[in-house]
């Protein structure tokens, strides 16, 4: 059912003339919107969230994927099969962080054997522009260059305010 709905009571909600009633509770889904990580210089370079990723028409030739969360894992592998270099950058010892380390270990392995280069345990320090379109450099190793960058958000997704 699409529409303007409103509470109605206890486990009620009505949209239109419809009353609906549930049977274990109430559910306000008011979306989701990325969460776009404070690194100096993001806010300099054109970048990706998953919005963007998903609607691009061109497969860039690398890209970074700032953050292992859920939506940032899926959209890098999505990207490595269609053929770009992709490098993951996450600040945790393992990807999926809120998740069993197992998983994030498990991952891991896959995207190895897939050409996906993992970097845990390490952040972005800043962004910047460069000739190949974005450095990222990290608070230890060599700096990163990609095409693209996705800040995905990819880390973490926040939920919308309601208006």
């Amino acid at each position: 059912m699409r529409g303007k709905g409103r509470l109605d009571g206890p486990g009620r909600v009505q949209v239109g003339d419809r009353t609906f009633e549930a049977r274990r509770g109430v559910v306000l889904a008011t979306g989701t919107r990325p969460a776009i990580p404070p690194v100096p210089g993001l806010d300099t370079v054109e970048y990706w969230t998953n919005h963007e990723a998903v609607e691009t028409q061109k497969v860039p030739a690398s890209l970074v994927v700032l953050g292992g969360g859920a939506v940032g894992l899926e959209l890098a592998q999505v990207f490595a099969r269609f053929g770009s270099k992709v490098t993951i950058v996450e600040r945790s010892d393992g990807l999926l962080p809120p998740e069993e380390p197992e998983a994030g270990e498990l991952i891991a392995g896959v995207f190895g054997r897939e050409g996906i280069d993992v970097r845990t345990g390490v952040g972005a320090q800043s962004v910047a522009h460069a000739a190949e379109g974005v450095e990222v450099k990290l608070d230890r190793g060599r700096p990163l260059r990609g095409e693209r960058l996705p800040t995905v958000l990819l880390s973490g997704i926040k939920l919308a305010v309601a208006d």
